[in-house]
């Protein structure tokens, strides 16, 4: 028997620090979080910004490892015109010059360690703004983990034109994952009774039934943030999409995935193969598995449906966001680029660059100068 040993070092990579978690969980659990809540007005430094808040308030929580960029800038300038009164969160200390600059387009800036990531971030910005959620039309909570590459405003106009208590961009864990080399075998139900349901955490709107029910923000004072990404993403991204759907709110994603095997299927045999071959494999051991289907004849019956559950199951395994951009760009209306495609292969980073080219060039939109700095970076610790 042939064991694929690239996938017994990948699990037992996996299970490892779930398994310490697991075992030092239930004293942290105790001391955790009363301990930060003590330490936290020492902790974080809370600047009061020129803006004032209006119905309409926006958590962008930020990780300016190299500063404040023009990004940042960018999609502040995008919720201001948009009517949304930002509240920066940095997770990392700020500079006297970046704080000043911040602050000039929020209403207020706190920096704060990085203690629990983006939803330790989330929750200190939610319990700072708690007096005004009563009087709030809606809360946007979004991160700098993507690049906003149209900077109009269309996506808020999507979200607001949902009507539902709770919006995201896309959802997740609403299908099975297959292993790519399998990928025939994907199953394209959409089942949101999954567990593990959620909607990613980079772009929300709350909605004022939801911010007005005083559970909200008890889950938010309840809520056990922790120095791990497992535990951060199932407590808090798919925790807080759980109690959306417990509590029996409205719920949509401006880009349901549900129908994807027919948006892919309705495409032509030249555009199905253009959109494949600009398909993320983050996973640099799957790239076999993408060269073997791009081989087979496009306009052939096997070659299109090879394609068409080549791109599923890397959606399902990877992320919509993560794994489609080109077909994002060019096929839909998501104006949503993710940087951490930029930490993965050497392959997988000079197509995402290729992909870029076809965003508008830059003049006021920093985002290909950006690329290019993680690109290097990238590289340079390769």
């Amino acid at each position: 028997m042939t064991l694929r040993l690239w996938k017994i070092r990948r699990e037992l990579k996996r299970a490892l620090p779930k398994l310490l978690e697991t075992l030092a969980e239930p004293l942290r659990h105790l001391t955790f979080l009363p301990l930060y809540d003590l330490r936290k007005k020492r902790l974080m430094r809370v600047t009061q910004g020129q803006l004032q808040p209006g119905p309409e308030v926006g958590l962008y929580l930020i990780f300016p490892s190299g500063g404040v960029l023009p990004s940042h800038l960018a999609m502040l300038r995008a919720m201001i015109r948009q009517g949304i009164s930002p509240v920066v969160i940095s997770n990392l200390p700020l500079t006297d010059t970046d704080r000043a600059t911040l602050a000039a387009t929020a209403f207020r800036v706190i920096e704060r360690p990085n203690i629990g990531y983006d939803f330790g971030g989330y929750r200190d910005g939610i319990l700072s703004i708690a007096p005004l959620l009563p009087d709030l039309r809606c809360l946007w909570v979004l991160n700098d983990s993507a690049w906003l590459v149209d900077d109009n405003g269309g996506w808020f106009a999507q979200a607001r034109a949902t009507g539902t208590d709770f919006t995201g961009c896309v959802s997740n864990f609403g299908i099975r994952k297959v292993d790519m080399q399998d990928h025939a075998r994907i199953a394209w139900l959409f089942n949101p009774s999954n567990r593990r349901f959620h909607y990613v955490s980079s772009s929300w709107r709350i909605g004022a039934r939801i911010l007005h029910d005083p559970g909200f923000l008890r889950f938010w004072k309840r809520l056990q943030i922790r120095d791990s990404k497992q535990l951060t993403v199932r407590r808090g991204e798919v925790g807080f999409s759980q109690w959306v759907l417990r509590h029996r709110y409205t719920h949509s994603a401006t880009h349901e995935i549900a129908d994807l095997p027919q948006r892919l299927a309705a495409l032509s045999d030249a555009a199905l193969d253009d959109v494949t071959r600009h398909l993320l494999m983050i996973d640099p051991v799957q790239q076999a598995t993408k060269d073997a289907v791009l081989a087979l004849d496009p306009a052939a019956t096997t070659g299109r449906q090879a394609r068409i559950t080549l791109c599923l199951a890397a959606t399902a395994r990877f992320g919509f966001v993560i794994a489609m951009p080109y077909f994002l760009l060019h096929h839909a209306t998501l104006p949503f680029f993710k940087k951490s495609v930029f930490k993965s292969s050497a392959d997988t980073v000079a197509l995402a660059l290729k992909i870029m080219q076809d965003l508008p060039a830059d003049q006021d939109n920093p985002i290909h100068r950006e690329a290019m700095a993680l690109a290097r970076r990238r590289a340079e610790t390769a």
